[in-house]
């Protein structure tokens, strides 16, 4: 099933991954030229073996032990982004997320808010950002 590794740099390779964070599954496919690779792909999405492939990556990543908790304050990377993971083990409550999943802790100086992770170069347009309101220790977006 698998094709073994080579040691040229030879033909074209493809990387489909099923998720965003870098521990999805991913399927690789691989020709000697661009227009064979393009016609292997377009019989993957004929045949139905991408859909196949996302039900059955969803259901293996339901297989795996659960992640061991990460120390308070310790970055992780997700979604082409370092994401500080202090927010949640520091108390953090109000407007957290938003449409497009959870935001981005910044702190500045006198100021802390949490911004929106949409892809602006994909068109999705940003939320507006949640401010900390010192008075309330919450944040939340300024309507």
């Amino acid at each position: 099933m698998t094709t073994p590794a080579t040691a040229d740099n030879e033909g074209f390779c493809a990387t489909l991954k099923f998720g965003p964070g870098y521990d999805a599954p991913w399927l690789v496919m691989r020709d000697g030229s661009a227009d064979g690779l393009k016609r292997k792909i377009g019989e993957a999405k004929e045949s139905g073996l991408l859909e196949t492939m996302g039900k059955a990556s969803a259901y293996v990543v339901t297989l795996a032990p659960p992640k061991a908790d990460k120390a308070a304050g310790q970055p992780s990377f997700s979604g082409g982004r370092v994401q500080n993971s202090a927010g949640a083990e520091s108390g953090h409550k109000g407007d957290l997320t938003c449409d497009h999943g959870a935001r981005t802790h910044v702190a500045k100086g006198t100021w802390e808010a949490y911004f929106c992770n949409a892809d602006e170069r994909a068109g999705e347009a940003k939320c507006p950002p949640a401010f900390l309101d010192k008075k309330t220790g919450k944040f939340a977006v300024k309507r």
